[in-house]
């Protein structure tokens, strides 16, 4: 395959195709939004999926053979199909009516789907050069990553792990003792404290170095690698409330909104009704008659699917991890190695009570490892995604990119010292104490903020030359 810039043969097609606009009218559960919300994707991978579907509509208005999806491309086609008069706008544009032709099971069926799929990669190199991987080949948006699924759950093992401590107890308790009679308690605790702590640490180290040696190895066509900042900051955060602010004061200091006295008002520029936040914030406002207070806003926001799909796919990303074979077997290995820590205070706390010696701070210390035991496992599930991604763009994805002084990554990078000086008051005490601890180097921002402040699936064949 060539990487040269290849040129549609009809341009003038490709360029009406293009420019058409799904989400068109503009509704705060339109087409994009929906398509993010009903698959997890993310916001990127779902852009570059609407494009890729205009591309191989292009294909099948200009060709007089078969053409054939990928399962993420008909995936769109299959909710465009239900916006049916913007299907049918897009399909006058087009030329003809795109019927959409279910696959079937019989042999003959599959064949020609077959047929169909080469000749659509041939017809989109000779029209739009090599084919995105993650789009084409991938079944889904998760192939690209390449950690495939763990074959015991998680919840599934900590079942039968738990079991398996209560039944080693008794064994366990008749090999320890003969040894337990001889150390005394102060002896006992330092030692189980020293090696409680070097096992800590040594599974946290153990778990950084294994995920960041996994995510180094992902490709740079997975979405991992084109994630936008409202999604990281998600992602590092876990509050919605936290992407809100990022995005107004990002209209705040582009002077499209002010904030005065708690109000947030329309600014000198006019918001964008055909962009999803700014219509939205823009119907609020003309609902409360021209300003209103930001908590309020925020509240109305953090429940729009403008942002709660942020936090759907999200979510989907984190529970992607936690079922793979790559945190699972992790998982299972450190439990056991905790689960072993666990027994040893147990069986001490056993033995003391049999022969009748102090066992209280022994007791109070395997319940303080013990619950030491159940965060530590908790925040195994999550490092890849609340830390480890983050730190993969604030390490190497931005600085390669340029991106450290974009404002749009400001918030990502420096939580609520991003923040313009006035709205950081308005933006509530919760922002000072959740990143009480940023440097607040780049607080000021751009100076605008300020002075505009107060002061299917896979199951699709393929689709017919048309009507």
């Amino acid at each position: 395959m060539s990487n040269q810039k290849v040129t549609p043969a009809d341009p003038a097609l490709w360029k009406k195709i293009r420019e058409f606009d799904f989400d068109s009218p503009m509704s705060e559960y339109g087409f994009t939004v929906r398509l993010i919300d009903e698959n997890h994707w993310t916001i990127r991978f779902a852009e570059n999926a609407i494009l890729e579907y205009k591309k191989f509509m292009y294909l099948a208005a200009t060709s007089n053979s078969m053409v054939s999806p990928s399962p993420v491309i008909d995936a769109v086609w299959h909710q465009h199909l239900i916006f049916t008069q913007s299907y049918s706008q897009f399909c006058e544009i087009l030329g003809k009516f795109i019927q959409h032709v279910p696959s079937t099971h019989n042999r003959e069926d599959q064949k020609k789907f077959i047929q169909a799929k080469q000749y659509t990669v041939e017809l989109y190199i000779e029209n739009f050069g090599d084919l995105p991987a993650d789009l084409w080949e991938a079944e889904t948006m998760y192939d690209t990553v390449g950690w495939p699924k763990a074959k015991l759950k998680i919840r599934g093992f900590v079942l039968i792990g738990i079991l398996g401590i209560i039944l080693s107890l008794v064994p366990a308790y008749y090999v320890l003792r003969p040894l337990y009679i001889h150390i005394n308690g102060p002896q006992f605790l330092v030692m189980y404290i020293i090696l409680a702590v070097i096992i800590f640490f040594a599974l946290f180290y153990d778990s950084r170095e294994h995920f960041s040696k996994k995510i180094d190895k992902i490709g740079a066509a997975s979405f991992i690698y084109d994630l936008s900042p409202s999604e990281l900051v998600y992602l590092k955060t876990r509050d919605l409330n936290s992407v809100v602010d990022d995005r107004i004061n990002q209209l705040i200091e582009s002077c499209k909104l002010s904030e005065e006295n708690g109000l947030i008002d329309a600014g000198k520029v006019s918001l964008d009704e055909n962009e999803l936040l700014e219509y939205q914030v823009s119907q609020e406002l003309k609902t409360a008659g021209g300003k209103i207070k930001y908590q309020g806003l925020r509240k109305k926001l953090v429940t729009k699917p403008v942002f709660t799909t942020i936090a759907g796919s999200m979510k989907a990303v984190d529970k992607y991890f936690i079922k793979s074979k790559e945190l699972g077997n992790l998982f299972y290995k450190q439990f056991i190695i905790l689960s072993l820590l666990l027994i040893l205070g147990i069986v001490r706390v056993a033995t003391g009570i049999m022969r009748d010696r102090p066992f209280i701070l022994v007791l109070f210390l395997v319940l303080a490892i013990g619950v030491a035991i159940v965060i530590h496992l908790q925040e195994l599930t999550k490092r890849v995604s609340r830390s480890l991604i983050p730190r993969l763009y604030l390490e190497k994805i931005l600085p390669s990119q340029n991106k450290q002084q974009n404002t749009e990554w400001r918030y990502f990078r420096l939580g609520a010292a991003a923040l313009s000086a006035g709205f950081f008051v308005v933006a509530e005490p919760r922002v000072r104490s959740t990143d009480s601890g940023s440097s607040s180097a780049d607080a000021s921002g751009s100076g605008c903020g300020s002075s505009c402040g107060s002061s299917c699936g896979s199951s699709c064949g393929g689709c017919g030359g048309g009507d």
